[in-house]
């Protein structure tokens, strides 16, 4: 009886055993192709809604980071809508940094379109057209809770990964099965000339796809399954077909052409091949990522139900939470954190970070604020680098966070100016130095040569002074404008020099309140200016440019109290009522100006815009003849392009108000249709010898976007009350001074 018993237990054991080990093992492999590679999310919709088991996964480049994403838990609805999301466009440009940029970095600036940098006496080269800091922000939200649970081994993901990238100095795939889960999908991912290399101990790796594409070979000789799925998402080389190919568009297609594809024929013997119709799309096209996807799902759904039979097996995928079938995995979101350690160089940057950061111990970590404010952090071209490192402290079940920064050490030289059929060629270059004396300041000193502008601008500010929300800064100008007269044929130049220190609050990153003390000299002909005020200043802005078809808006004003020529001495004064009578003092005066624009989207090919200005001055004492000298500071007003950079006496009064409309067409991203119309009103006395100025312009402007700034080309047409209609016309190449900050005006 007994040993019946064992015979049936043994024999039991062994069909048992046979049928476990005789199971074929899947391995899904996913190639690299870019914004094609999309086509990966569209297969793996297909795989779980027809239980199709996989039991390894391989990647390289985009089919890394998708592939990655699903074998560390991620549903391929959760992965779709990862990519169909607005955050996809920005993984190739710094809009989003660009978006956090604290508001004072716009103080007194002016626009450029070259940038080098200069460390240790060379000149640093561009390792990349695109910067790598928001993609590698994102890896780390995919996939820091996987990379703590795993402990390096890609083994214990929820599916078994793999992911190569390429070593040019050996020649060689590198296959990934060990380590930094999201530093190692980067590395998949390093697209020469589009993302910069990715170091292991000493060695440059680059995408994937320079050795191996496909990665058939590495899953065989890793994980070695019995039946493959192969995915090919590579291009048919037809993108540098294209009229006007872009700088990203070529690199892609440079990239494309090195790729190592396997034949189809090879692939077709040793796995089920699947090749979606995805082609002719280019890497970048990102905004197709819905199209792309739908070709990954109908060309899986022709072939995977044909392998059906040959699987003895299903695997039923659970719809969410997958993640947590990972052995030892912990959310990080929503945890309270224990610690937070910054590793800098110094103290300064340790206390600034804090206290941007917003994070101590006993606060509650989220991803989407956490990021929020290393896009602030990066924004202040102060750090190269910031690495983020979670852990769990075993003791109590709290987060410690880790920041690894690295400060930017170099100088940075940008280039602008512009050429213009009324202003001439104005060329500027920019000398900046960011974190200076390590103490979150800024300096930047800006040189004006050209037809319009001569001088200098000289801004030193800090935007954290004593890791607080305050702010202070130096702002000095020493400008000689061309005089460009509508009334009047004569010519000649007006100068201005200024210095101003200003100490307020970063209300927050779109807002300053600040109070200043400044002085001013200007001189036109032969009558000059000294004045000497204090006041307060409003600046806010969204960090968005006018020039792209967004919604953004524009607010600031200034308000002071101004005494010009001073040469009051304390002995010509002996009573109270001596120095009332002064006539000095009584030339004091109020003035204030201010600047409000509007922008607003109305499609994806509108938008328009409202803007609405005034200015004036106020004297305290009406009794006292008004002087020339004074005038030369009355506000000035500005409408339609060519009044903004030049000077004309005319248009300066005591009262200005002036309103406008622009309309904007966007035939592309790059090209568009601007009509601008705005009118102006000016005069000296309100209610005695009332006497009112006004000038109303118009200007139709054909605009495209370039490397090296707006090409525009416009007509417009003037009407005022002191001579006949005129029309003009204009072409234009460079970076516009469009309009000079209230700050400066002032």
């Amino acid at each position: 009886m007994i040993s019946t018993i064992k015979k049936i237990l043994f024999l039991s054991f062994l069909i048992i055993f046979t049928f476990i080990f005789s199971e074929e093992k899947v391995g899904l492999v996913l190639g690299g192709g870019a914004a094609r590679g999309l086509a990966h999310i569209g297969v793996l919709k297909v795989i779980e809604e027809y239980n199709i088991p996989v039991d390894y996964v391989a990647g390289t480049s985009m089919g890394s980071i998708i592939g990655g994403l699903w074998s560390s838990g991620y549903t391929a609805s959760e992965i779709e809508s990862i990519f169909l999301s607005e955050n996809i466009k920005n993984w190739l440009n710094e809009s989003t940094i660009k978006n956090y940029q604290p508001v004072f970095l716009y103080l007194n600036s002016y626009p450029t379109f070259l940038t080098t940098e200069l460390k240790d006496g060379k000149l640093k080269i561009p390792e990349s057209t695109v910067d790598d800091k928001i993609i590698n922000l994102e890896l780390f939200s995919f996939f820091s809770e996987i990379d703590y649970a795993i402990d390096s081994d890609f083994r214990k993901m929820y599916k078994p990964f793999l992911c190569t990238a390429s070593d040019i100095k050996s020649e060689n795939p590198k296959i990934f099965t060990k380590g930094k889960l999201e530093k190692s999908i980067r590395a998949s991912m390093a697209i020469p000339l589009i993302f910069k290399p990715v170091i292991f101990d000493s060695v440059s790796y680059f995408d994937g796809g320079m050795f191996e594409n496909i990665p058939l070979k590495s899953i065989k000789d890793t994980f070695n399954p019995d039946i493959i799925i192969s995915v090919d998402v590579s291009s048919d080389g037809k993108s540098l077909e294209e009229k006007n190919p872009s700088i990203i568009d070529i690199a892609f297609s440079i990239v494309d052409l090195l790729t190592r594809n396997y034949p189809p024929d090879t692939l077709e013997k040793y796995s089920v091949y699947i090749r979606p119709d995805v082609g002719q799309y280019r890497g970048y096209e990102f905004t197709k990522s819905e199209e792309i996807i739908k070709k990954g799902y109908e060309q899986a759904k022709k072939v995977l139900p044909k392998i059906k039979d040959k699987i003895k097996k299903e695997e039923v995928y659970p719809k969410e939470n997958r993640k947590f079938y990972i052995d030892g995995f912990k959310s990080f979101n929503g945890r309270i954190i224990d610690t937070v350690i910054i590793e800098s160089k110094n103290g300064w940057s340790d206390r600034s970070i804090r206290n941007i950061i917003k994070l101590k111990s006993g606060d509650l970590f989220f991803y989407d604020n956490f990021k929020k404010s290393i896009y602030t952090l990066y924004s202040l071209s102060i750090f190269e680098s910031i690495e983020p490192e979670i852990k769990i402290n075993s003791k109590n079940n709290r987060m410690i966070l880790k920041l690894k920064v690295k400060e930017i050490d170099s100088t940075i030289f940008r280039f602008g100016g512009f050429a213009d059929s009324k202003a001439g060629i104005n060329l500027y270059g920019v000398y900046q130095k960011n974190n200076i004396f390590n103490t979150f300041s800024f300096l930047d000193v800006y040189g004006f040569a050209g037809n319009y502008i001569k001088g200098f601008t000289l801004n030193l500010f800090s935007p954290s002074i004593f890791h607080s929300k305050m702010i202070a800064g130096i702002y000095s100008n020493f400008h000689i404008y061309k005089v460009f007269n509508l009334f009047d044929n004569y010519f000649n130049y007006e100068q201005n020099y200024s210095s101003t220190f200003l100490f307020g609050s970063n209300l927050d990153k779109r807002k300053i309140f600040s109070i200043f003390f400044m002085s001013r000299y200007k001189k036109f002909l032969s009558v000059d200016l000294f004045k000497t005020g204090f006041g307060i200043y409003y600046f806010e802005k969204e960090e968005r440019p006018l020039n792209q078809n967004i919604s953004t808006d524009k607010k600031s004003f200034i308000f002071g109290v101004n005494l010009p020529n001073p040469t009051l001495k304390t002995n010509d004064f002996k009573t109270y009522d001596d120095i009332l009578s002064s006539n000095s003092l009584k030339q004091i005066y109020i003035k204030s100006t201010g600047y409000f624009l509007d922008q607003k989207r109305l499609s994806k090919k509108i938008n328009h815009s409202f803007v609405f200005k005034y200015g004036f001055v106020n004297y305290i004492f009406s009794d006292l003849p008004k002087s020339s000298k004074i005038q030369l500071d009355y506000p000035i007003s500005q409408p339609t392009f060519e009044l903004r950079y030049l000077y004309d006496k005319n248009l300066q009064k005591r009262y200005t108000l002036s309103s406008g409309y622009t309309f904007r067409y966007f035939i592309n991203d790059n090209f568009y249709i601007k009509s601008e119309n705005e009118g102006s009103v000016m005069f000296d006395r309100i209610i005695e010898q009332f006497y009112i100025k006004y000038i109303f312009g118009s200007r139709l402007s054909l605009t495209f976007a370039t490397p090296f700034g707006v090409f525009e080309t416009s007509f417009g047409y003037f009407k005022n009350n002191i001579k006949k209609d005129f029309f003009t016309f204009n072409i234009h190449l460079g970076n516009p001074i469009n309009y000079l900050e209230l700050l400066g005006q002032y």
